[in-house]
Parts: C-alpha cells; structure tokens; sequence
C-alpha cells in the first residue's frame, strides 16, 4: 500500500488489488479514509463500481480509476468538487452520468478505452477541462458543440471511428 504523508495529514493513497480486498473498502468511512486526501488511485483492480466512501472525500484532487470492471460512475461523482484529474480509462463504462456535469474544477479527463460511442454531454459542459482523452471509445463524430470547451488544449481521438471533422 502507498502512502504519501504531507505535515501529518495523509493526501495520497494507492491501493492494490490484494490491499483493498484485506481492507474491505466498502465499510471504510470517509472519516476513516481521512477528508485531507488529495490523491487515489484504484487502479488495476477488479472493481465493478466505485466504493461509496470515495464520494465523501471531498478535498480529493487526483482519482485514477484505470483497468477495473467499472460498469457506471455514481450519480454522486458531482460532489468530488475540488477534483482536478478523473481516469477511468479501460473499464466498462457505455455512459457518463449527467452530474459528471457538476465537477467544474476538472482539467484532465481520460476515458481511453470505454465503449461510450460518443463524447457524453456531460463532457462538453466540463467548461475548465483542459485535456480530454477518449482513444479507442468507438466515438464515430466530434460534436460541433465540443468548441463549448474554451480551456481545451488537448484533446486525443486515436483509435475511434471517426469518419471526418466538423467546422471548427
């Protein structure tokens, strides 16, 4: 288990497969999670949602996903507020919830290698998003609606079914 301490508070946390199965994550708290964490990264687990408890850590920054069974995103994504990194890339995700909408401090969102078919309206409403991967998302169109993202400086589109671009 990683564990990174900045002036006795914990704000950065990496769980294995093998750590967050001894630590039965469901039952864990926000309180116990502690609300200073400012880093979690879940990846390359076999979760198929996302634990409760992570939606009350709302001082969290940094949340990888990466390589699980994550079939949905909780209605309850909205209140990570403060967050600035979401990836959830190679999971099962078909669709992005509409609160997604809701994290107006998001720069960097990556979701590489879910089959979503399209860029989510939640997506394009993300007005701070500054970078924006969906390779290998089965995405057939950019939506002419995708210049809403004025901070947008990084966009990755590789291995889709684009068939052209719209008028930028």
């Amino acid at each position: 288990m990683g564990f990174v301490l900045q002036d006795q508070a914990l704000v950065q946390m990496e769980l294995s497969l093998v750590e967050a199965l001894k630590w039965s994550i469901d039952a864990v708290t926000p309180s116990l999670l502690l609300t200073n964490l400012l880093a979690l990264s879940l990846a390359n687990n076999k979760l198929m949602r996302l634990p409760a408890p992570v939606c009350g850590l709302t001082a969290l920054q940094s949340l990888v996903l990466d390589d699980n069974m994550i079939t949905e995103l909780p209605a309850g994504i909205n209140l990570l507020s403060t967050l600035l990194n979401l990836s959830v890339a190679h999971n099962d995700l078909s669709v992005m919830p509409s609160t997604l909408q809701g994290l107006h401090s998001l720069r960097k969102l990556c979701l590489d290698g879910n089959l979503l078919g399209v860029v989510p309206q939640a997506v394009l409403a993300l007005t701070a998003l500054e970078e924006l991967s969906m390779r290998a998302c089965g995405v057939a169109a950019i939506p002419e609606n995708i210049t809403s993202l004025r901070n947008l400086r990084d966009l990755r589109l590789t291995d889709n079914a684009l068939e052209g671009l719209p008028d930028l």
